[in-house]
């Protein structure tokens, strides 16, 4: 039994979006329903998009959220503060019910746990890329010339000994893969390249290697290097021309204090544009990984804490602006807090810092707001699994600043602010995802503000019926300008009939 299936169909470009952003429809275009109070959209031929999707989380019109540190077991106390055993039923439990359906890397890598997340997340509907120890240390070497996997090396496991202990793991429908290495750096991309070529032949379940690249920087980079240069051209060339992993996920933290400015905001969209480009031109689909919470301590320092952040309206905006650029996953990082993020001065901890689940094994402030964000996902995602990403229209001054509008480069943006039946967008500043819809109308309306509502209105060139999907609630509504109501951080999908 397949555990996924790949689509991969050639994304919306700035060619598509020229032809056919600024057309107003015809009174040929368009069809009166017998009651005559509103007008249905013809609809033309779908543009092709690219996606990934997984049949035991549901099929093609389920979008896979996932996290970066699932369950592990700790054990043990803190101050008297038992630490919980977490691979099991109750914490499974409370992943799904957060909406989370995919955990990319747990730290856990003996086999007998492995199988055991396994069938817990069979129970619970959670897909897993499970961490083998080998395979990841191996896609994971240090930068060291004498420990530097070059094409034609020897691997340190037999090809044999690493498909008998996969197949034992694939045994599991929830399991989706293995993880190979987490924003790979430059030396650690003929490892990654061994690897799959070894998986890919091998048939047990189409299984995919996890990779979430480097999603940070633009023009030359040194991709982890202090040996040689790579620029991110050369970089993303590696990974989907010649790796060709089948979906781009990438990291990208901007959140940095709390009430992050708008002036160091401004890189998620930087970064998204990019990435946007870069997916597209390699005709994979596009996956974010986001932060749930900050002050993250992989160096394992005892750490002063600040205020806690993002807040519910800047994570909302985050996962919302990720849809609206066509984004066909989300991700959240970190899922669990490790024991080694808390830290505090003094020999203390502080398990409020990050993850929906702290080390100490409660709900955060982050569980609820990644439990709203994803209801809302479950509710659209049959609607942006299969739609191309056509482009975006930004509006108002703020928006448009933020976005930075006036970059060359940003080839998403509609800039005239018209996208087929749409000929105008009004009120306060927004974002609007443009989607191609099986040959139909979809517009995701972003508002711009993590802190205040907004009231937006999307004017239309006819009164024209519409599904709107808001809070995970849907309703039939007909209007030529439909006013929305959008709380902080929220975004609204509109489907033309």
């Amino acid at each position: 039994m397949n555990k996924k299936a790949l689509s991969l169909l050639m994304a919306g470009t700035l060619a598509v979006c020229a032809a056919g952003c600024g057309n107003k429809t015809t009174a040929s275009d368009v069809k009166k329903l017998a009651n005559g109070n509103y007008y249905v959209s013809e609809k033309g031929e779908a543009v092709e998009y690219n996606s990934l999707y997984f049949d035991f989380l549901g099929g093609k019109d389920v979008m896979p959220v996932g996290g970066f540190y699932g369950v592990y077991n700790s054990g043990g106390t803190i101050d008297g503060l038992e630490i919980p055993q977490m691979v099991s039923d109750k914490y499974f439990k409370m992943i799904s019910d957060a909406g989370v359906n995919m955990v990319v890397y747990s730290r856990d890598e003996d086999a007998a746990t492995v199988k055991k997340t396994l069938e817990l997340g069979e129970k619970y509907g959670i897909g897993l890329f499970a961490n083998v120890n080998e395979i990841t240390t191996f896609c994971g070497r240090q930068s060291d010339a004498t420990k530097r996997y070059k094409a034609g090396d020897k691997m340190p496991f037999g090809v044999t000994e690493m498909t008998n202990y996969i197949s034992s793991f694939a045994a599991y429908d929830s399991f989706l893969g293995i993880k190979g290495a987490d924003e790979p750096f430059w030396y650690q991309l003929d490892a990654l390249k061994a690897t799959y070529d070894v998986l890919r032949d091998v048939d047990y379940g189409n299984t995919e290697l996890y990779v979430n690249s480097l999603g940070y920087g633009g023009g030359e980079l040194t991709y982890g290097g202090w040996e040689e240069n790579i620029t991110q051209e050369q970089y993303f060339n590696k990974i989907y021309g010649d790796i060709k992993v089948p979906f781009l996920s990438a990291t990208g933290y901007f959140y940095t204090q709390k009430d992050t400015p708008d002036s160091e905001l401004s890189m998620m969209f930087t970064q998204l544009s990019q990435i946007r480009s870069i997916a597209n031109n390699y005709k994979v689909p596009m996956w974010r990984m986001l932060q749930a919470g900050g002050q993250w301590n992989d160096a394992a320092q005892e750490i002063e804490s600040v205020d806690p952040y993002p807040d519910e309206g800047e994570l909302l905006f985050d996962v919302n602006i990720a849809l609206c650029y066509g984004c066909k996953a989300i991700q959240y990082f970190p899922l669990v807090e490790p024991v080694h993020f808390a830290y505090a001065p003094g020999g203390t901890y502080d398990f409020d810092r990050n993850g929906i689940i702290s080390a100490a094994g409660n709900k955060t402030r982050w569980y609820y707001y990644v439990q709203k964000a994803n209801t809302q996902i479950k509710a659209i995602d049959h609607v942006l699994m299969n739609s191309a990403n056509i482009g975006m229209i930004v509006h108002g001054k703020k928006a448009n600043l933020l976005a930075d509008t006036q970059a060359d480069d940003r080839a998403e943006l509609i800039r005239d602010g018209k996208f087929r039946q749409l000929t105008s967008v009004s009120g306060d500043d927004c974002f609007v995802g443009c989607f191609d819809y099986k040959g139909g109308t979809a517009l995701y309306v972003v508002n711009y503000s993590r802190k205040d509502k907004a009231n937006v209105t999307l004017n239309f060139d006819k009164t024209y019926g519409y599904e709107v999907i808001q809070r995970a609630v849907s309703a039939e509504v007909a209007a030529k300008n439909l006013p929305l109501t959008l709380e902080a951080g929220e975004g609204a999908l509109v489907v033309l009939k």
